[in-house]
């Protein structure tokens, strides 16, 4: 993050963040949805202080396999 962040909502951001990269997302996708859901989800309670300072950094287009391994 860009700065000292709360540790509640940065559990909260991530959690969104992880389930929109597993569901196929870009990671610079995933983070951009996460931060609109947080923002969504909480209101005006959601200042940019609480979702505003993490960015991507590296190649933000890269997506996770999520594959499982097929049982021998």
């Amino acid at each position: 993050s860009l700065w000292s962040v709360d540790d509640r909502s940065t559990a909260t951001l991530m959690g969104m963040f992880y389930e929109h990269l597993a569901g196929g997302l870009m990671v610079r996708e995933a983070l951009r949805q996460a931060q609109l859901q947080f923002v969504k989800t909480y209101g005006a309670k959601a200042t940019p202080y609480h979702w505003a300072g993490f960015e991507v950094i590296g190649d933000g287009t890269q997506r996770i396999r999520n594959e499982t391994a097929a049982a021998n």
